[in-house]
């Protein structure tokens, strides 16, 4: 009973379970590119040449840390 009851659930239910599957995998793999392009934007402007001049302009604005990694 257990296995023919087994065999009907596999059988119904296998297309849906793998598409479901591959749905779930599909929409992490999508948020994980908008994950790695919102971090490279910010990489780059973090070192970019307007970063580091409204960091020298307004210091106060931006937390620093001495190399100990102590908020200074």
């Amino acid at each position: 009973m257990q296995k023919q009851l087994m065999k009907i659930m596999q059988l119904r239910y296998w297309k849906y379970l793998v598409g479901l599957f591959v749905i779930i995998v599909g929409l992490q793999g999508m948020r994980s590119m908008t994950v790695v392009d919102k971090w490279q934007t910010s990489d780059q402007y973090y070192h970019s040449e307007q970063f580091i001049k409204d960091f020298k302009q307004h210091p106060k604005l931006y937390l620093q840390e001495d190399r100990k990694g102590r908020l200074l």
